[in-house]
């Protein structure tokens, strides 16, 4: 099953990618993983050969991908297994054209009873909620950014998120994995700074302890 796709996120989480885009043609979403369980891919498995050198995927590139089959999770229905097929690119798409895969979500997984930056998993497990899809691109006109230190297991570490409103709703505190937004913020001083006319990527992310939490998985 071939399917070429623009890249609209290539997140990094505990070294892994979890890369998620487009079909050029349907405008379905597509997150490629790496086995049924909905794992993420490895630097080799997210990248594509070009003049026999492998590149790691990036949003916005346009790239041809072969599947084995579709592995949905309650989660994550657009979860498509890979082959072994190495990707291929077909060039990229220019930031303008972006506008014609936004997606417009009445609200970004309200979960009245929790915060506004994760779901409660039984409620999705049990499906009282519905996940109809687990990704959205959409464009805000402002984004702010919350560098901090938290103490996690005892180990202070930097922490960048993420906070915005869409339809009337501020989302606060959401986790950003943006390997190129967090290279340039995390040496930045404690505080918040705010990025304007932006296209973000947000995702839902594996469980933990009794969540799941919404990622902002890119910022184009």
């Amino acid at each position: 099953m071939s399917r070429t796709l623009v890249i609209l996120a290539n997140s990094v989480k505990h070294h892994l990618h979890c890369v998620a885009g487009k079909d050029i043609h349907t405008k379905e979403w597509v997150r490629p993983v790496s086995n049924d369980a909905g794992e993420a891919l490895s630097d080799e498995q997210s990248s594509y050969v070009n003049k026999e050198n492998n590149w790691k995927v990036k949003p916005l590139d346009k790239i041809t991908m072969e599947f084995s089959k579709h592995v949905p999770l309650t989660q994550q229905p657009e979860n498509y297994l890979i082959s072994k097929e190495k990707w291929t690119s077909n060039f990229k798409i220019e930031r303008n054209d972006l506008a014609q895969y936004v997606d417009a979500p009445q609200n970004i997984w309200l979960d009245a009873s929790t915060n506004t930056n994760r779901l409660t998993s039984k409620l999705v497990t049990s499906k009282e909620i519905i996940i109809t899809q687990s990704l959205y691109l959409i464009k805000i006109d402002a984004l702010s950014l919350q560098v901090s230190t938290e103490t996690i297991d005892s180990e202070e570490k930097r922490k960048l998120r993420g906070s915005f409103t869409y339809n009337k709703v501020k989302y606060e505190g959401l986790t950003i994995t943006d390997p190129k937004i967090w290279g340039e913020y995390k040496e930045k001083a404690v505080g918040n700074y705010e990025l304007k006319d932006v296209y973000i990527c947000l995702s839902l992310g594996e469980e933990f302890r009794g969540f799941y939490y919404k990622i902002i998985a890119a910022i184009i």
